[in-house]
């Protein structure tokens, strides 16, 4: 008797665990197979297509964003109905096929059952959930080989080590592993990508720093001299500039690089048209901005005719090599403080604070540096004049730069701080002579009275503005008494600067 009700109850559980499914059941298990189909399919049948393992949308946030939701809400719903469907239907779509169709009255016109397959369905979503992750994997693949390439470039081309181009090879591998975060090849790149960049951007900002501006050939040969040549080409290549619509790049600097070539001859070999090899710097506003300009290697076009001359008017460039450099280093350039006067300035700049720092630091200099008690001697007497003559030199060297800035259209404040400091000590320096009365003494000497009496009244007039301007800012000029030796310790130090950093900006 026991043995027959543990019999009973087993047939009982067996019967209830391994029952066919009802008709309701089987229809509202396939109508969610449809529904999970039409899901998959309004989410991302254009990210991923149920045909192929992928990703067929272009925007990788995009299609990050609409898999991400899809496996997260959508895929563990369906994995379980899928899962329930290999439970009680079969292990097969076709078993599954065979099991509804033995429970359901297929009518495909009815309307009460989906027209497609039970299997059809479910195969579609079964590959559909393995081609998505098949999809990502091969995405991030893809990204690494794209990276590969972007890295491939910079390592073969200077003028692709960019920050431009770095980011978007760290965009691919960060995308490369959001779509697959195993993807160790991702992992490996990205952590050697930056030191490969930060050395080649290291050796490229040292060869910007080391190169030299070419200069004019030296042994040019001419016809023309190579200064006027420079400068014709300089203002045909700036006007090519202005009238090319969104050109930002401005020249500002051009040099002969060569004798004259021919560009182009008749059909009798006869000349036609010359060339002339010239160096030429420009820079658009970031390059400013930066201190870096592009030098180009160019040959300038005359125009075209028998007997042409080799002289302008020009007419066309052809366009060689190419390096980058520090525009501070371009001989000639506007603010660089090149040639002769510039260079005169520059020092004078430098060993000006120098020298009037020192003489308005006295006071601490002198009590901290016994052995300077000497040097101060000599030069005290004299601390007016160096005052008057430091003050000449900040106000022409700022009133060269204003003048570049609005004739040039070049913004050099490269020597704004020495300039100011040079002024300001100079200021408190030389106060007594600047308000001293003049001497007219030679022009007393002149033989024509009228015209000694107009040229009195003209220095007496002069300097009763220059003196009046002063008095009206004299308060604040006595308040540099008060900073007399920060005032100096600080012209010390520019002046150093000045000499051995002028290359910064502001220095």
């Amino acid at each position: 008797m026991k043995t027959l009700l543990i019999t009973l109850c087993i047939s009982i559980i067996a019967v209830s665990t391994f029952a066919a499914p009802t008709e309701e059941e089987a229809i509202n298990d396939w109508k969610a197979l449809a529904k999970a189909k039409e899901t998959l399919n309004a989410k991302i049948g254009k990210v991923v297509p149920d045909y192929a393992p992928n990703i067929i949308e272009t925007d990788n946030t995009k299609a990050l964003s609409a898999l991400n939701d899809v496996e997260k809400n959508d895929i563990p719903q369906i994995q379980k109905l899928l899962e329930k469907c290999r439970t009680e239907y079969g292990k097969t779509p076709e078993l599954m096929n065979k099991t509804v169709n033995s429970v359901v009255k297929i009518d495909w016109n009815s309307g009460r059952h989906p027209r497609e397959n039970f299997q059809d369905l479910y195969s579609i979503l079964d590959k559909w959930i393995s081609n998505i992750a098949l999809a990502k994997k091969k995405k991030s693949e893809d990204l690494v080989n794209k990276a590969e390439r972007v890295q491939d470039r910079m390592n073969s081309f200077a003028t692709q080590q960019t920050q431009e181009n770095f980011d978007q090879l760290q965009s691919l591998l960060e995308n490369a592993l959001k779509f697959d975060p195993d993807n160790k090849a991702a992992e490996k790149m990205q952590e050697t990508s930056a030191e490969k960049f930060k050395a080649a951007k290291a050796a490229i900002n040292k060869k910007i720093d080391d190169a030299k501006w070419p200069g004019h050939y030296k042994n040019f040969a001419g016809p023309g001299s190579a200064n006027s040549l420079a400068k014709s080409a300089m203002e045909w290549l700036q006007n090519d500039e202005k009238s090319r619509k969104g050109c930002k790049d401005r020249t500002f600097a051009v040099a002969v690089k060569g004798d004259w070539v021919v560009a182009k001859k008749n059909i009798l070999g006869e000349p036609i048209q010359w060339g002339l090899p010239i160096y030429a710097a420009c820079y658009n506003p970031e390059e400013k901005k930066d201190g870096v300009c592009r030098v180009f290697s160019l040959t300038i076009l005359t125009t075209e005719g028998r007997g042409v001359k080799k002289s302008p008017p020009w007419t066309a460039v052809w366009v060689g090599n190419i390096f980058k450099m520090k525009i501070n280093n371009v001989d000639g350039a506007p603010g660089t403080g090149t040639g002769f006067f510039g260079g005169i300035f520059w020092l004078g700049l430098a060993f000006g604070n120098i020298i009037a720092g020192l003489l308005a630091a006295a006071p601490l200099l002198k009590s901290k540096a016994p052995q300077l008690k000497t040097a101060y001697e000599k030069i005290t007497p004299f601390a007016n004049i160096i005052g008057v003559i430091i003050l000449a030199i900040g106000l022409l060297s700022l009133l060269g730069a204003i003048l570049q800035l609005f004739i040039l259209r070049f913004v050099i404040f490269s020597n704004i701080i020495p300039q100011l400091s040079a002024i300001a000590v100079g200021l408190f320096l030389g106060k007594e002579i600047l308000m001293r009365k003049p001497k007219l003494e030679n022009i007393s000497k002149l033989s024509d009275a009228d015209a000694v009496k107009k040229a009195e009244e003209a220095a007496e007039n002069a300097t009763a503005k220059a003196q009046e301007l002063l008095r009206k800012y004299e308060d604040k000029i006595n308040l540099l008494e008060k900073y007399q030796e920060k005032i100096g310790i600080a012209c010390v130090v520019i002046g150093v600067l000045h000499l051995f950093l002028g290359c910064w900006p502001l220095i």
